[in-house]
């Protein structure tokens, strides 16, 4: 119990900035949102300059690339 509240008052120590950022969603396949080579580091270049990146979840893009193969094979009876 010691060591589970220590824990928490160093989390709870931890400074945090309360200021508000313009948030920029980016959507695309795992390319565009995480090669920073391939997306000219899109996030870094937000990030420089004061906005907030958004990315959607790595099961978004799964549903995106599974959900056609899904359909035809039910389609077909498979």
């Amino acid at each position: 119990d010691q060591v589970l509240a220590e824990i928490i008052n160093g989390f709870e120590s931890i400074g945090t900035e309360k200021t508000t950022r313009p948030r920029v969603a980016i959507f695309g396949d795992l390319y565009v949102r995480d090669n920073a080579l391939l997306n000219q580091h899109l996030i870094k270049t937000v990030e420089e300059n004061g906005g907030e990146v958004i990315t959607t979840p790595y099961s978004e893009y799964m549903k995106i690339v599974v959900t056609p193969f899904s359909e035809r094979i039910y389609k077909e009876g498979h």
